[in-house]
């Protein structure tokens, strides 16, 4: 499945020149790539063969035209053109895990992207319930039964569809602490998921 936070979008082509007598070793090119009307990038003395080139990072969100011009030494022009079509498909939310709950709780949520998509709610490593919708930056609420007393971690993320691929977007993990009055356990919560650090180095979590 792929993931929502795409840092490379290769455009693959292949180039081939051949001059009258047949010889293809000489000949070099020139690709000079337009999102829209905007040239971004020009890429010189290119030699034959397999080709990428990382359009990411000069698309916005939405549909982009992209043109590639490629002219070779011998002064032969040729042009293809793609449509890019880029999501903003992330999921956010302000709920605060940093206070105690013993009721069910309103858990508040930002789904993002112009598509339909699943949000899928997973406590405690298990799946409790999924939710379809169209919405996109807007805040929506989804209600969390009251738990036993203690920590218990909620996993929220979201997956789709485009163009037949599957995506899943960024994960919010909140440790959420449901308290009992009668219940004196301590309670220890945090929704820190993974720690790099070096020997004898301190972190705050």
């Amino acid at each position: 499945m792929a993931k929502s936070d795409v840092e490379s979008i290769l455009i693959q082509y292949n180039f081939t020149s051949v001059m009258a007598d047949g010889d293809t070793n000489s000949i070099t090119g020139t690709a000079v790539w337009k999102v829209g009307s905007t040239t971004v990038a020009t890429e010189t003395n290119l030699s034959q063969g397999d080709k990428s080139f990382n359009i990411r990072p000069y698309l916005t969100v939405g549909t982009n035209l992209v043109t590639l011009s490629f002219t070779d030494s011998e002064g032969s022009i040729s042009t293809r053109r793609w449509t890019v079509t880029l999501i903003n498909f992330n999921i956010t939310s302000s709920f605060n895990d940093a206070t105690t709950y013993d009721t069910d709780i309103a858990f508040r949520y930002t789904p993002n992207g112009n598509i339909s998509k699943v949000v899928h709610f997973v406590l405690d490593g298990e799946e409790i319930d999924t939710v379809t919708t169209n919405t996109t930056a807007k805040q929506l609420t989804y209600t969390i039964a009251k738990q036993s007393h203690g920590a218990h971690l909620l996993d929220v993320y979201m997956t789709a569809t485009i163009n037949d691929v599957p995506v899943e977007s960024n994960h919010i993990y909140k440790d959420i602490i449901f308290v009992d009055e009668a219940n004196t356990t301590p309670i220890v919560a945090t929704a820190v998921r993974s720690i790099s650090a070096k020997q004898y180095d301190t972190t705050a979590i």
